[in-house]
């Protein structure tokens, strides 16, 4: 019975990870490893990248149990934090992912500012998209011709949201 009151909230729960995410980033660009097999232009992960990564997804789903928490921009602050150290290189990418949710939205110039970053490229654009953040094809339309398809796909998706999408100053009567 007492156990259930003794469980952290899922807010603390995030702030641990994010205190354990921060202790991960490595304070110096790390060494660039050889390249993963069969993947000429993509080199190996290091192990802390797939630590953060792993830790991003485990504050998705603390997230997910409490969607309010979106909306706590201190909390957001923080995860903003880790995905601005370009130290944590591909480990980010799940933090990028974090505020692909409507209620975002207001951290759309801060994720669009990072572009061009080839660690997080297709997740911020996929992230705009999906927060539907709309303004920002002059940013997005480079990545029209990435050498990565997904990352194609997810530029197509955003440029035909955004080119649908109401000026934001004009309202329809």
């Amino acid at each position: 019975m007492a156990r259930s009151s003794m469980k952290p909230s899922p807010r603390s729960t995030i702030e641990a990870l994010l205190a354990q995410a921060r202790s991960l980033v490595p304070p110096a660009n790390p060494i660039r490893l050889p390249p993963m097999d069969g993947f000429p232009d993509v080199p190996q992960w290091h192990q802390f990248e797939h630590s953060l990564w792993s830790i991003g997804e485990q504050i998705r789903h603390a997230i997910n149990s409490q969607p309010k928490l979106r909306a706590d921009r201190a909390l957001y602050s923080e995860i903003l934090k880790i995905v601005q150290s370009r130290n944590a290189l591909r480990g980010r990418q799940s933090f990028v992912l974090l505020f692909a949710y409507r209620p975002c939205i207001s951290w759309a110039h801060e994720l669009a500012s990072l572009l061009p970053d080839s660690d997080i490229d297709g997740q911020i654009i996929s992230a705009l998209y999906k927060m539907r953040a709309p303004g920002f094809s002059a940013i997005v339309a480079p990545f029209l011709s990435s050498g990565a398809a997904w990352i194609r796909r997810e530029a197509r998706r955003y440029m035909s949201f955004d080119l649908d999408a109401p000026i934001p100053h004009h309202r329809n009567a």
